[in-house]
């Protein structure tokens, strides 16, 4: 009797390192079958793709927003030649001649300052625009031609660099708001308010609402979704999945 029970409780305590040896067994001889709880959740994984279909407000804002900005661009980039009285201001960057006087940045002032922050802010332009072309040739050249819709790797790719983006815009534009108020409106104090609310607040405030919209919340909840679309309330996570898979294949 007293064998029986030694042997009992020294199998009670080794019964884990047990049932670990018999599932490396089952791996071994069976290494094309994941554990039974990956089964169907990886098969749903296998049938998932990531899918992306711009709104036509985000092609409309891009349609309006990539021509401005660039527009923008050179106008500071070549300035004095740009500026009123300069041989290329006349008839690319006429109304500039105005919103010069509206915004000191972009006028007389702080190009006597020589003041780097206008070229600066104007270089990001050009990174975010490339960016943003780089979302619109993507799209354009895997969507399909009835829906308008891309998939797999390139839709992914497509909406991570849209969002990067959008984040690199709303930022810039949060900075150049927040250097104007901690400046003590040093380059738009000198507007009334109906004309800073008109010709300064809402050109400048289209960037700061369209980034935040359509590529920020927009682009990010489908990454959200994209990502966490897999879970099972019951089964394995994502990563779980993904992780078995590759093991799966190296075995």
């Amino acid at each position: 009797m007293g064998w029986h029970v030694h042997s009992l409780l020294l199998l009670f305590h080794l019964h884990p390192l047990i049932f670990i040896l018999i599932n490396i067994a089952v791996l071994v001889v069976n290494p094309q079958s994941p554990p039974r709880r990956y089964n169907s959740a990886y098969q749903q994984l296998q049938k998932m793709t990531f899918t992306h279909t711009p709104t036509q407000l985000t092609l409309l804002w891009l349609a309006f927003s990539l021509p401005a900005v660039t527009w923008d661009f050179f106008y500071v980039i070549f300035r004095p030649h740009t500026m009123p009285g300069g041989s290329i201001h006349s008839p690319f960057w006429v109304p500039y001649a105005l919103y010069g006087e509206v915004d000191g940045n972009y006028g007389w002032k702080q190009w006597h300052a020589g003041s780097g922050f206008p070229a600066a802010q104007s270089w990001m332009n050009a990174i975010e625009t490339a960016m943003y072309l780089v979302y619109a040739w993507i799209w354009w050249t895997s969507k399909d031609q009835v829906t308008g819709e891309i998939r797999g790797k390139r839709a992914a790719a497509a909406v991570l660099t849209g969002f990067a983006a959008g984040v690199m815009t709303e930022s810039k534009t949060v900075l150049y708001w927040l250097n104007e108020i901690c400046s003590g409106y040093e380059n738009i104090g000198q507007n009334d308010l109906f004309r800073l609310i008109v010709l300064w607040v809402v050109p400048n405030g289209l960037w700061l609402v369209f980034p935040a919209t359509q590529f920020i919340y927009g682009f990010g909840k489908e990454i959200i979704d994209g990502l966490a679309g897999s879970e099972t309330e019951d089964g394995p996570t994502y990563s779980e999945v993904v992780k078995n898979g590759s093991e799966k294949k190296e075995l």
